[in-house]
């Protein structure tokens, strides 16, 4: 009984160990796009869902994909969410226009996972949608 315990302990441990915090981010710049300047890591980002109509202002600048790396933990949508936003920070981009977000499922994955576009919006025009 104790060989059983000692075992099953080793294999829970190397289970806990291979789950790491990390995700998966990809970013890609526009290749007609310079390098933008990067703004504060917690900056201000306005976020269009993926049926919103985007200001007639914005240009994309960028794409990227946050989701799980095969054996992420702690992958929520809030957490997703705020990595998409922090990476826009860093990119330098003004807001993010939401191509595709996927909950988490027993098919695909176990983390929410968002594909978005990163916008450069010109003299505040971020905050003025039209159709």
């Amino acid at each position: 009984q104790r060989v059983f315990t000692g075992v099953v302990g080793i294999v829970l441990c190397s289970v806990v160990a291979a789950c790491t915090r990390t995700l998966e981010v990809q970013v890609v710049s526009q290749p007609d796009h310079g390098t933008l300047a990067a703004r504060e890591e917690l900056c201000p980002v306005r976020w269009y869902a993926a049926d919103e109509p985007v200001a007639a202002a914005c240009t994309e600048v960028g794409d990227v994909f946050v989701g799980d790396t095969g054996w992420s933990s702690d992958c929520g949508a809030e957490r997703v969410r705020g990595e998409v936003r922090r990476q826009a920070c860093l990119f330098g981009a003004d807001a993010v226009q939401v191509i595709r977000e996927r909950e988490p499922s027993l098919s695909e994955s176990s983390c929410d996972q968002i594909r978005a576009r990163f916008l450069k919006c010109p003299d505040g025009s971020a905050s003025e949608a039209v159709r």
